[in-house]
């Protein structure tokens, strides 16, 4: 048997640097009794695409406030290990975890709450301010009986206060033109929109600054997979154990959302499946991080090795 042969230069890793934030394009959305209308033109959605909080991705929130308040309270139901991370002003005011629904009465009135104060000069009074607040939810509950309607709970922001402040919402959705990945492959993220997961997505990459801030960070390397012919090796991104690290991260190869890494998690393998594997392949992290820190060693491993014993016709 012999022993394959894995050429890697895997996870030298580079950083995307800062993009200028792009205005939004903005459409004209209405319905009939029959679909949905884009623009005039009639856009028929999957139920996963239209319902946010069914995707197990990040989803930004951005909100207007109209006045200077001290305090923002966000509450948000993501599930058992999810969390948000809150903006103002494009200054970051830190993360909490979110949390989850009662299974019956009486109803938890603070899901997953958390309070941020406004940095003093932050807003000016009569200003309008933007608020940008990350949820990564981790999916819907499974249904477990008959007559169990826990895979009902909603997933996403449960309420925002800023004081009295009159506040106006928009979503951040995900891509709807990767026909040959869907809808669901991604979540709202930037880069996610911007195409830096896919393979071809070279966009402004720079050499990765020795630690990571709060927020989100892009990562991206390429190696070259050379395997014996007529053997089985399946093959894994493994993340190194870093618990006191406070980070997840989304894992794309070629384009394909191989996982959701979070540090202090049982998994540490991702297994890619063999058919998105190429000879030269892209593998991209999205890490969304509450504190600054350095990214986790990843590294590519062979998982085990199968000879076949012949060739299929």
């Amino acid at each position: 048997m012999r022993t394959p042969r894995i050429l890697l230069a895997l996870l030298v890793v580079l950083g995307v640097s800062v993009v200028p934030a792009v205005a939004a394009e903005r459409h004209q959305v209405g319905y009939d009794r029959y679909s949905l209308t884009v623009d005039g033109k009639r856009v028929l959605l999957w139920p996963g695409e239209f319902h946010y909080f069914r995707l197990p991705s990040p989803e930004l929130w951005r909100d207007v406030l109209q006045r200077s308040e001290k305090t923002v309270s966000v509450n948000a139901i993501t599930g058992r290990r999810g969390n948000y991370l809150v903006w103002l002003n494009g200054q970051h005011l830190g993360s909490a975890a979110g949390g989850t629904e009662a299974d019956a009465e009486p109803v938890n009135p603070d899901p997953g709450r958390g309070d941020f104060a406004i940095p003093d000069g932050l807003l000016k009074p009569g200003s309008t301010a933007t608020l940008p607040v990350l949820v990564t939810n981790m999916g819907h509950n499974d249904n477990w009986t008959a007559d169990d309607v826990r895979f009902k709970q909603p997933r996403g922001l449960f309420g925002v206060t800023v004081g009295d402040a009159k506040i106006s919402w928009q979503i951040r959705g995900s891509r709807y033109d990767d026909v040959e990945r869907g809808p669901l492959n991604t979540g709202g993220l930037y880069g996610e929109l911007a195409g830096w997961h896919l393979p071809g997505g070279d966009g402004p990459w720079s050499e990765a600054p020795a630690a990571m801030p709060a927020g989100v960070s892009w990562y991206r390397s390429t190696f070259r997979l050379d395997l014996s012919e007529n053997q089985d090796v399946p093959v894994a991104l493994r993340f190194g154990e870093q618990p006191d690290r406070k980070y997840r991260a989304f894992v794309f190869v070629n384009g394909w959302n191989a996982g959701h890494y979070m540090t202090g998690a049982p998994q540490r393998d991702f297994v890619v499946p063999a058919g998105i594997l190429r000879k030269k392949n892209a593998v991209v992290l999205a890490v969304v991080a509450t504190e600054p820190g350095e990214l986790a060693p990843v590294s590519l491993v062979a998982l085990d090795n199968h000879r076949t014993s012949g060739h299929l016709r």
